[in-house]
C-alpha cells in the first residue's frame, strides 16, 4: 500500500486536499487530525494546562500524559523513566548492578523476579537487557519490592539475589560467578529417584543443599529450588519454557534471535545476533572484505564521554596514532628530499619513487583524519548528519584508493627495474621517463574506477541501543563478489610483482 504524506490521500497517494489541522499536528486525511501529546479537539488547537513542560507534575523527568479530554478534569498519568516509580514519579526503583566473573561474558541476559507472598502463588516478571559490547557489568531496575532474582543466559540460571524480608528502593550490588549457578537436579539424584513420580520423588529434593553447602540453588523440569540459610530447600514451581520468539515473527536479520518482554502487548523488542553479527537488528557485519576501522576500534570510544574520560585503550591507540603521523611525514618529507634529485629523475623509477613519496604522507594524514573523525563521531561532538554521511562516503574510499595506490606504484618500480635488467645498455631512460608520466595518473584512474561501488554503496546507520552512528556498506550478491574479487586482485598483484 502506499503511505501518503501530509497533504496527498488516496489508494496512489494522487487526491490533494487542504489540512485545517494546526501546525504541529499531522493532517490523516481531511476530517481526521492526529495531535501532539498535550493537545486536543477536533483541529489539535485546544491544550492541556496541567501537562506542559512549564508546570509538570511528573518529577525526575517522568512524562506527563493527559488521559481526558474534559477542561475541567486534570487527569493525566506520568510515565516515569526506568530508574524511578510511583504516582509522580518520586521514587527511586529498585537498582541491581550485576557484574559477570565469569567468560565469555553473554550478550544477553534474562532477569526472572520472583516475589513470595503468604497467601497466593509466587509472582513471577521477566525483563530482559543487551550487555554492551565493551562492559563487563549491567544494571537492572525494578518498580516493586521482591525476594529472589534469577539471571539466566545460555540456557543457565543463577542467583544473584535473595532477600527475605523484600526492601523498597534498595541499591543492590551483585557478582555472577559459578558459584552462584543453579544445577540441574540430575546432577545430585539418580535415574531412580528422578523417576519417581513428581510428589515422591520431591521428597528427596532436601538432599542436595544438606549435601552440597556451597549449592545456592538447582532446578528440574517444572520446580525452581533455592537452600535457604539453614540448608534446606525452598521449591516453587518455574516455567522453563516460557517463549519470548517475538509470535514467531523474527524481526532480527542474519539468524538472530527475537525476543519481546510481553506477548499480549510487547513495548520492547531486542535482537540476540549470532557470532559475526551486531546492530540493533543483527543488520550489521564484522566478517569479509569491508570489516574497517570502525568495526575493529568504534566499539571502545564511550559516546557522550570526553576525551580524557574514555578507555586507555583509546588514549594508547590516538597517542600511537600521532606518533605515526610525525614518523611517517619525517620518513615522507626525506624520501622527497632524496628522491628529487635531478640524476633519479631522468628514469622512470625516480618519479614512480618521489610520487609514492607524496603519497605515503598523504595516505597517513587521511588515516589519521579517519581515526579521530571516528573518536569524534562516537563521542557524539559532532552530531551534523550531512557532515557525518559526507566523511563516511569519502574517507574510507579515499584511504582504500591510496593504499593501493602505493602498492601499485611499486609494482611498476620493479616492472622498469626488471625491464632495465633485462634490456641492459639498451633500455631507454628518456622513454620510460615519458611513459611514466602516463603510467601514474592511468594506475590512480584505474584504481578509482575499479573501487566506485564502494562510495554508491555506503550509509549511516544508527544504533539505537548503543547510541551510536555507523557508516556501513550494503552490497548485493553480485557486488559482494565483486568487492572480494578486486580486493585480492589489488592485494596479490602488486605482490607477485
Amino acid at each position: 500500500f502506499c503511505h501518503c504524506d501530509q497533504g496527498y490521500s488516496g489508494r496512489y497517494c494522487n487526491i490533494t486536499y487542504e489540512c485545517s489541522c494546526s501546525s504541529d499536528s499531522i493532517c490523516l486525511n481531511t476530517s481526521v487530525c492526529l495531535c501532539p501529546l498535550n493537545q486536543f479537539g477536533s483541529k489539535c488547537y485546544l491544550q492541556h494546562t496541567y501537562c506542559q513542560p512549564k508546570n509538570n507534575p511528573c518529577n525526575n523527568h517522568g512524562l506527563c500524559i493527559p488521559i481526558d479530554d474534559r477542561i475541567k478534569k486534570n487527569d493525566y498519568i506520568c510515565l516515569c523513566t526506568e530508574d524511578y516509580m510511583g504516582s509522580h514519579c518520586e521514587h527511586r526503583s529498585n537498582e541491581i548492578s550485576i557484574t559477570f566473573k565469569i567468560n565469555p561474558i553473554p550478550t544477553l541476559v534474562f532477569g526472572h523476579v520472583i516475589t513470595a507472598f503468604s497467601d497466593k502463588d509466587h509472582e513471577r516478571t521477566t525483563s530482559f537487557k543487551k550487555v554492551p559490547f565493551d562492559r563487563d557489568s549491567i544494571v537492572l531496575y525494578h518498580t516493586t519490592p521482591f525476594n529472589l532474582l534469577f539471571i539466566e543466559f545460555e540456557k543457565n540460571y543463577y542467583l544473584t539475589v535473595i532477600r527475605e524480608k523484600p526492601v523498597r528502593s534498595e541499591n543492590i550490588f551483585t557478582n555472577i560467578n559459578q558459584d552462584y549457578k543453579c544445577e540441574n537436579i540430575s546432577k545430585f539424584l539418580n535415574s531412580t529417584i528422578l523417576n519417581y513420580k513428581t510428589l515422591r520423588r520431591l521428597k528427596y529434593y532436601q538432599l542436595p543443599c544438606m549435601q552440597n553447602h556451597k549449592l545456592k540453588c538447582f532446578y528440574d523440569d517444572t520446580y525452581m529450588c533455592v537452600c535457604d540459610n539453614n540448608r534446606y530447600s525452598n521449591c516453587f514451581e518455574f516455567d522453563h519454557n516460557t517463549s519470548y520468539d517475538c509470535q514467531g515473527n523474527n524481526y532480527c536479520g542474519k539468524n538472530g534471535e527475537c525476543f519481546q518482554n510481553n506477548i499480549t502487548c510487547p513495548s520492547m523488542l531486542v535482537c540476540k545476533c549470532d557470532k559475526c553479527y551486531y546492530g540493533t537488528k543483527c543488520e550489521l557485519a564484522t566478517k569479509g572484505f569491508s570489516t574497517s576501522l570502525d568495526v575493529i576500534f568504534g566499539y571502545h570510544i564511550k559516546p557522550f564521554i570526553s576525551f580524557t574520560k574514555q578507555s586507555t585503550a583509546v588514549k594508547i591507540t590516538a597517542s600511537i596514532t600521532i606518533l605515526m603521523l610525525i614518523f611517517s611525514i619525517i620518513n615522507g618529507l626525506l624520501s622527497i628530499l632524496t628522491f628529487k634529485n635531478e640524476s633519479l629523475l631522468k628514469v622512470g623509477c625516480g618519479i614512480y619513487l618521489l610520487t609514492n613519496s607524496f603519497i605515503s604522507i598523504l595516505t597517513i594524514t587521511i588515516f589519521t583524519i579517519k581515526y579521530f573523525q571516528l573518536i569524534i563521531f562516537q563521542m557524539k561532538s559532532i552530531t551534523n548528519t550531512s557532515f557525518i554521511s559526507f566523511s563516511c562516503i569519502l574517507t574510507d574510499v579515499l584511504l582504500k584508493i591510496l593504499l593501493t595506490y602505493g602498492d601499485w606504484l611499486y609494482a611498476a618500480v620493479a616492472i622498469e627495474r626488471a625491464l632495465s635488467a633485462i634490456q641492459g645498455v639498451h633500455f631507454n631512460k628518456s622513454k620510460s621517463k615519458y611513459i611514466a608520466k602516463y603510467i601514474i595518473p592511468i594506475i590512480l584512474l584505474s584504481i578509482s574506477i575499479s573501487y566506485i561501488h564502494d562510495p554508491i554503496s555506503r550509509r549511516l546507520f544508527n544504533d539505537d541501543d548503543e547510541q551510536r552512528t555507523w557508516c556501513i556498506l550494503e552490497y548485493s550478491t553480485s557486488l559482494k563478489t565483486y568487492d572480494k574479487f578486486i580486493n585480492v586482485f589489488h592485494v596479490l598483484t602488486p605482490f607477485i610483482i
